[in-house]
């Protein structure tokens, strides 16, 4: 029996059946006032963080990994060339994830 748990351990050991390193996820959200935007989530109980926080984002803190930036639509424009979706005043899907261990970045 304890052979079994010895196989069983050195298994495990080798190929994890769940990855546990963490990864950070931040969304990007435009925005036209950025002030009553950071007001409204602040009384929902959202926090922000200061080091990425200035007069063009806020870094609004979900969790120890994830994280909504809050753009005003000028600078939230300046990170993409998509065109605008069939509805006016809609910005079409981009998205970017950057994986850390391979430290490069994947468009869909």
């Amino acid at each position: 029996m304890s052979e079994m748990m010895n196989a069983e351990t050195s298994q495990s050991q080798e190929r994890p059946m769940v990855e546990t390193r963490s990864r950070k996820l931040f969304v990007n959200l435009a925005v036209r006032d950025l002030k009553k935007s950071m007001d409204f989530f602040s009384q929902l109980g959202f926090t922000y963080n200061p080091k990425f926080t200035d007069e063009n984002a806020a870094c609004m803190i979900l969790s120890s990994e994830g994280y909504v930036m809050l753009l005003r639509e000028p600078y939230f424009k300046s990170f993409t060339n998509a065109t605008r979706a069939t509805r006016p005043g809609r910005t079409k899907r981009c998205s970017r994830c950057r994986a850390t261990a391979a430290r490069k970045w994947t468009r869909w």
